[in-house]
Formats: C-alpha cells, sequence, structure tokens
C-alpha cells in the first residue's frame, strides 16, 4: 500500500483541477492507485477520471465528493461515507462497499460488476442502468431507490437485500424474466379454474392517526403479505416445499405483485387514513377460514405454537434492522414448516372446509400448510400495531384479524 504526505495529496489535487480546467491541455491526471488514503478528508472533492484504482479509503469522509468516470476496481470502502456522491460511469468492479453509506448517491451507468455491497446504504440513491450483475447485496438498503434499466444477473441476487418494493425497474436476465411470467401466466390460470375471479371483494381498514407514514406502509406490506402468501401457496405449480414458502414469503421478489388476481389498491383516503383493497372473493374466503380456525385455537400443537412464538420474540422487525431482512424470518420458518406437520385431524378440518370453497388442488395438504403461516405471520405484525396504535382490518366486512393474538392463550 502506498503512502503519501498531506503535501503531495495536496499537489496531486491541484495538478489534476488543472488538467481538468484545461482538458488536459496541462497538469496531470490524479493518479492515486494503490495509495492510503484513509486519513484524508475527501468531502466534495474533485476526481473525476481520476485513478483510485486498489486504493484503501476505508471508513473515509468522501460526502458530495465528484467521482465521475472514475476507476475505483478494487478499492477498499468499508464503512466510507459516499453520501451524495458522484460516481456517474465510475468503474467500481470488484470494489468493497460492505456497510458503506451511498444514501442520496448517484450511480447512474455506474459498473458495480462483482462489487461488495453487503449492508450498504442505498437509501434514495439513483442506479439508473448501473451494473449490479454478480453483485452481493445481502442486507443492502434500497429505501427509496430509483431503479430503472439496472442490471442483474439473476433474481437470487435481490433475495437477501432490505426495503426492495418490487424487481420492476430491474433487468433479469432473459430466462428468468420468462420464467416469472409464466409462473405468473400458471397462477392466473389455477386461480381462474379454481374460484370465480369476476366475483370481487375487499379488504378495508381504518387507521387513527396515531399511524405515522412508515406504519401505513408497514399495514399496506403485511396486508399484501397476507393475501398475496396466501394467494400464491394455494395456487402456484407444485414445487418444493421451501421454495413455496419462500415465494409466499417473499411475493414482491417473484413478480406476483404483477399478476392479474394480485391485491390492488382501491382507495386511499387522506386524514386519518382509510384504505380500501380488491381482492378476490374466494381468497378472501380462504383467508376469513384460516382465521376462524386459528382464533379457535386448533390449527397448531402447543409445541409448534411456542416455537414460532420464540422465533417471532427472537427475530427483529423487517424494518428495524438492515441486516435482518424477511428472508431471515422465511428461512426460520421454512424449517419450522418443514420440520413440522399440521395435526391430522386439523388437517382433514381445513381440508374439509376448504374444498367445500375451492374444491381439490395438489399437493393440498403442504399449500395449506405455508398458507397458515404466512397468514399467521402477516396476521401477527398488523395484530401488534393495532394493538398498539389502534385501527380496524376488515375483510368482507368480517374481521380480518382475530380479536387478540390466540398465541397470548396459550
Amino acid at each position: 500500500m502506498r503512502q503519501i504526505s498531506n503535501e503531495e495529496f495536496v499537489a496531486i489535487l491541484d495538478g489534476h483541477r488543472q488538467w481538468l480546467a484545461t482538458y488536459g491541455v496541462e497538469g496531470d491526471k490524479a493518479d492515486l492507485r494503490g495509495v492510503d488514503l484513509r486519513n484524508f478528508d475527501l468531502e466534495d472533492v474533485d476526481l473525476r477520471d481520476g485513478d483510485l484504482s486498489e486504493a484503501n479509503l476505508r471508513s473515509a469522509n468522501m460526502q458530495w465528493a465528484i467521482l465521475r468516470n472514475a476507476k475505483l476496481c478494487y478499492v477498499d470502502l468499508r464503512e466510507a461515507d459516499l453520501h451524495g456522491a458522484d460516481l456517474r460511469n465510475a468503474d467500481l468492479r470488484n470494489a468493497n462497499l460492505r456497510y458503506a453509506k451511498l444514501n442520496e448517491a448517484n450511480l447512474t451507468k455506474t459498473d458495480l460488476r462483482e462489487a461488495d455491497l453487503y449492508g450498504a446504504d442505498l437509501t434514495a440513491a439513483d442506479l439508473k442502468e448501473a451494473d449490479l450483475r454478480d453483485v452481493l447485496l445481502v442486507g443492502t438498503n434500497f429505501i427509496s431507490s430509483r431503479i430503472y434499466d439496472t442490471k442483474v444477473t439473476g433474481f437470487d441476487d435481490l433475495k437477501k437485500a432490505n426495503n426492495l418494493g418490487s424487481t420492476q425497474g430491474f433487468i433479469i436476465d432473459e430466462e428468468d424474466e420468462e420464467n416469472f411470467k409464466e409462473e405468473s401466466r400458471e397462477r392466473d390460470r389455477r386461480t381462474e379454474e379454481t374460484l370465480d375471479v369476476d366475483e370481487k371483494g375487499l379488504i378495508t381498514f381504518y387507521l387513527p392517526d396515531s399511524y405515522g407514514p412508515a406504519q401505513v406502509g408497514r399495514v399496506l406490506v403485511f396486508l399484501s403479505l397476507l393475501y398475496e402468501g396466501v394467494r400464491i401457496a394455494l395456487f402456484s405449480k407444485p414445487e418444493e416445499k421451501n421454495v413455496l414458502f419462500d415465494k409466499a414469503m417473499r411475493p414482491e421478489h417473484y413478480g406476483a405483485l404483477s399478476d392479474k388476481y394480485s391485491l390492488k389498491i382501491n382507495a386511499i383516503e387522506q386524514g386519518s387514513v382509510k384504505g380500501v383493497l380488491q381482492a378476490v372473493k374466494g381468497v378472501l374466503e380462504i383467508i376469513l377460514t384460516i382465521k376462524s380456525e386459528w382464533q379457535s385455537g386448533s390449527l397448531f400443537e402447543e409445541e409448534v405454537k411456542q416455537e414460532k412464538i420464540k422465533t417471532a420474540e427472537n427475530e427483529a422487525s423487517y424494518f428495524e434492522s438492515r441486516e435482518n431482512t424477511l428472508i431471515k424470518q422465511a428461512e426460520k420458518l421454512t424449517d419450522l414448516a418443514t420440520r413440522q406437520e399440521l395435526p391430522e385431524d386439523v388437517t382433514e378440518k381445513i381440508q374439509n372446509l376448504l374444498r367445500m370453497k375451492i374444491g381439490q388442488i395438489e399437493n393440498f395438504e403442504e399449500s395449506i400448510g405455508i398458507a397458515i403461516h404466512v397468514q399467521k405471520y402477516a396476521s401477527t405484525k398488523l395484530m401488534k400495531m393495532r394493538d398498539e396504535l389502534g385501527g380496524e382490518f376488515k375483510a368482507l366486512d368480517q374481521n380480518l384479524l382475530p380479536d387478540s393474538n390466540p398465541n397470548d392463550n396459550q
């Protein structure tokens, strides 16, 4: 690692400014390859077109730095603060950006192939036409980031990212994209064969002014998960249990929110928030049937209930930690669903109840087991907010949630 003095660094910056101002006629383009820059203040620095490949910038302050067209291959930017930095067209291949702050950074057309963005914060970052192929995105925060023609290798790259509302805007491998479309068509076909899809039903919710914007957002997320998770579990093509469970727990990442029969916003009124969501009535009837059986306390044996409660208590909320994402909850619950079977008498009871509504479906026992787990997870989250902040949730004019958490009474 090359060391330079502060005087040498100032001289390099002066030469670079002159090179920029004269379009390369005078001065010298900054060459900071392999330099240890951890102790230099790089806030607002203009190093566009410079070469910082393999430099050590760990924990560096680079807020609002101009690094457009800069070479940053293999650079160490762990925990660096790049808030508002201009990184348009920069070459960040193989860069280490673990826990870097890139909020409000401009990453338009930036090449990040094979970079490490584990735990990085991309809040409100502009990722238009950025290349994220083969990038590690575990725990990466995408809240409010701009995604448009952003390249990724495949869907798996996105599965463990945080606050990524959907895959819309990403360019995914054509084969993966076609698979998503085919799965969507298959879910729609199976729904049409099983339910009267022309008969619509409504989910309504009323939230008092104790709910802030973040809480309203969480309500919509978990209402969507409750409905879409049950729909996906029951109307997807037969798959391995853990694969189907992952899809039911993360519908936004498998293109399910674009399905013909996905949940639609009918109206959102301001003030104390009132929302109306349009759904397929048959799916809501299934959800209400599961809710009724859950409320009666007959769905799960005590051992399963206690393990589920322990999991929920030990896992941090999806929105409270950038590292502890919903996929970790899914992995825990997938393991639980795989190891625990529904009691035979309960399975038979649920099967008989739902067969009267939807008839026979393939792999019924596995599918309904997953639907129940997902519904209970989303409902528990909504009940916690309802109990703390108030509010009312209904489907088909019936209470969507149990009056109290049935597990609390066990």
